[in-house]
């Protein structure tokens, strides 16, 4: 099976990450088995996030007090945005073996732990409907709908990103603190989108703004409907355009804007894409130069930085992927505390019935749920890690200002935070005097 990554070992953590942001489109003919899906356009950013995973568990693996004589593996797929290969990713993992068997575990030798992702909502959300109904713990670092925070349809579902319930209200202010109040809305035509449409509209006209129009991005399709999005940002008035859409997504149609020749709009960007490296390209800083936005707040990870640089393609012949990195040049603490506390767990004082404890060496996925539902610890960077009843983190965004640095590459500066959980007053501290907008000033 292509595009897979993995490392034995007694307790295995799965992963699914979107290694490539797009894949070809092929017709189906309803005559014959449906050809493997070819994927292509790499996508960095989610290469350095399958790394962390793997950095987080070597080094926990180093650690002799967190999980003493256990090893970590992990098995690692590439979804390619397809919601077939996250089933198939999904069943590998579940099987423990190449061979898809469902109901079945067929590695005796390693337990499956739980697994991380997926990146998009609509494919998390199709693993939690199946990983859900064992229990199975379910990580996600990126999938912020808020469909998923229904226990009643997700009970085994985590992330260690906020739900959009709060950041799309945080867009809306956002326009309504610049005093914009013409506005044209992008997004999506899948769960994260829709959803983000509804509420930055809703929210955007209470405010008292107006809407000039509002339009999908057609993920189904292989242009994304960008030539008719291109005329109608060519065609409007509205000067700022807020885009809740993946960076793989908006890519295509910045390529038609490009095509177009449209200039002169302030974008307004959803976490998705906003701190993106993959938009990052000199290609784009004329469209994007002066573009704000929300970014997932986080700190780096100790170590990772020199971890990551010291990658080499001729010493990693085991990972097909790094290649192609080096051609185009915190989650996972969560179950490793879960699996420590499973592993401290006192006989007569435990979680379950009459005291008793799980077995580290063969215990049922729902009995390390109940530990990650209650891990609650800081890391040595000071991150405080812990989920909400719905299996949130605390909201906490950064605001992203995009400019050309002395070198002449796109960089992304944080000129503010969002707190949802503050008072209204105190929720948005933004230094407007710091932005720099495409005119080149910090007028707004």
């Amino acid at each position: 099976m292509s595009g897979f990554l993995s490392q034995p070992g007694d307790i295995i953590i799965g992963g699914t990450f979107l290694i490539h942001v797009n894949r070809n489109y092929i017709q189906p003919l309803f005559t014959t088995n449906p050809s493997d899906l070819q994927c292509h356009t790499f996508g960095s950013e989610y290469y350095q996030g399958m790394h962390a995973l793997m950095f987080a568990l070597q080094e926990i693996n180093k650690n002799p007090d967190l999980l003493p004589n256990i090893t970590l593996g992990w098995q690692i797929f590439d979804t390619c945005t397809a919601m077939r290969r996250t089933t198939q990713g999904m069943f590998w993992m579940l099987s423990g073996r190449q061979e898809l068997t469902p109901n079945y575990h067929c590695n005796r030798e390693s337990h499956l732990a739980g697994i991380i992702g997926d990146s998009a909502s609509t494919r998390a959300i199709l693993m939690a409907q199946i990983l859900g109904l064992q229990h199975y713990p379910q990580i996600s670092y990126y999938a912020t709908s808020p469909l998923l925070s229904n226990r009643a349809l997700f009970p085994s579902f985590f992330r260690t990103i906020p739900s959009d319930e709060f950041q799309m209200k945080g867009l809306a202010q956002l326009v309504s603190k610049f005093g914009w109040s013409w506005v044209g809305l992008l997004a999506t035509d899948n769960d994260y989108g829709q959803y983000a449409m509804q509420v930055v509209k809703q929210e955007v006209l209470k405010a008292g703004a107006c809407i000039a129009f509002f339009v999908d991005i057609m993920t189904s399709k292989p242009d994304r409907n960008a030539p008719q999005i291109a005329r109608k940002l060519r065609e409007t008035t509205a000067k700022v355009i807020v885009v809740m859409a993946s960076d793989g997504d908006f890519l295509i149609v910045l390529e038609e804007v490009l095509r177009q020749n449209v200039t002169g709009k302030v974008w307004v960007g959803s976490e998705a894409w906003a701190s993106s490296t993959l938009l990052s390209a000199k290609r784009f800083q004329h469209v994007l130069v002066g573009s704000v936005g929300f970014s997932i707040h986080a700190d780096q990870i100790s170590g990772f930085a020199e971890y990551f640089e010291s990658l080499n393609p001729s010493l990693d012949l085991h990972d097909p992927f790094i290649k192609e990195f080096w051609e185009q040049a915190f989650s996972f603490y969560a179950f490793a505390w879960a699996l420590h506390n499973l592993y401290d767990c006192q006989l007569g004082k435990g979680p379950f019935q009459h005291g008793s404890c799980a077995n580290i060496s063969f215990f049922q996925p729902w009995q390390l749920f109940y530990y990650v539902k209650h891990v609650n610890f800081k890391t040595k960077d000071g991150n405080h890690i812990f989920f909400d009843a719905k299996g949130n983190p605390p909201p906490i965004y950064d605001i992203i200002n995009w400019r050309v640095n002395a070198k002449g590459s796109t960089e992304q500066i944080i000129v503010g935070s969002y707190y949802s959980s503050a008072p209204d007053e105190k929720n948005f501290p933004v230094n407007t005097s710091t932005i720099l907008w495409n005119t080149g000033g910090t007028q707004v």
